[in-house]
């Protein structure tokens, strides 16, 4: 929202945030491990300006002052919604966060609003998902999802979840 670009580090630990228009480094926004934060590989600011982390090493999504970098919470903890190292997470037009849960071959969708497990929207292996790896919601409303194993873009029902083709091969 500010114009920045804004970077995990996984073997950091930290994010990193780079000027949007010139690529000049600004700071490290989220300090190392703040919050626990141990292989951080994704990052989204969510609809109320704060910026979430997936934390793959510790099964989490770390919430973090938009504004600050400031911890704030363990949005989705480690014993919530079956999280085996998320790697990338998007919020829906629904402002519900969808996570790509890398070891279990799924997208776990989660209240957008207190972190609470809903479900497996795309259920393991659907449409041969294998270590999904980043995960977002294209304007026609379709969620895409690549698996890091199989090399595809896959295309899913942005309401059912259901597996509609294989969009890139």
């Amino acid at each position: 929202a500010d114009g920045n670009l804004y970077v995990t580090s996984r073997g950091t630990g930290e994010v990193l945030r780079f000027d949007g228009s010139t690529g000049t480094f600004i700071d490290v926004f989220v300090s190392a491990n703040s919050g626990g934060l141990d292989g951080a590989t994704g990052l989204v600011f969510g609809p109320d300006g704060n910026l979430y982390v997936c934390s793959g090493a510790t099964d989490e999504v770390l919430r973090y002052d938009g504004a600050t970098g400031a911890f704030i919470d363990a949005f989705v903890t480690a014993s919530s919604g079956g999280l085996d190292f998320p790697y990338r997470l998007t919020f829906g037009a629904d402002e519900q966060l969808y996570v790509a849960n890398y070891r279990t071959d799924e997208v776990r969708r989660f209240d957008g609003a207190t972190g609470a497990f809903i479900d497996a929207f795309v259920s393991a292996g659907s449409g041969g998902l294998n270590a999904p790896n980043d995960v977002t919601f294209g304007p026609n409303g379709y969620l895409y999802v690549s698996g890091a194993l199989s090399d595809e873009i896959l295309r899913f029902d942005g309401s059912t979840g259901a597996f509609i083709d294989a969009f890139v091969t």
